[in-house]
């Protein structure tokens, strides 16, 4: 099991501050909604907040890497080669 945060992001699309988000990378628990405006918004590896539509695999990746310590790259980059965006 992962590392797990509760933090505290602005949403990207109102500017409203969202505390208490749950981020879990390692289980893919990426994403949240804004408290204000409702969209939703994932959190990248910097722990700034991305708008939806400017989402990609390789933030995701990037994410999934930064608090994984017991997986290689490789095995990162194999589990994600044929991964699609929801």
């Amino acid at each position: 099991m992962g590392d797990r945060y509760y933090l505290s992001v602005v949403c990207p699309y109102c500017g409203q501050m969202n505390n208490d988000v749950f981020y879990a990378p390692t289980s893919m628990m990426l994403d949240a909604k804004c408290a204000a405006c409702k969209k939703r918004f994932f959190i990248a590896a910097d722990f700034s907040a991305v708008k939806a539509e400017d989402w990609t695999i390789a933030k995701e990746k990037e994410a999934f890497k930064m608090a994984s310590n017991f997986y290689t790259d490789e095995e990162i980059d194999e589990m994600y080669k044929d991964k699609k965006l929801d």
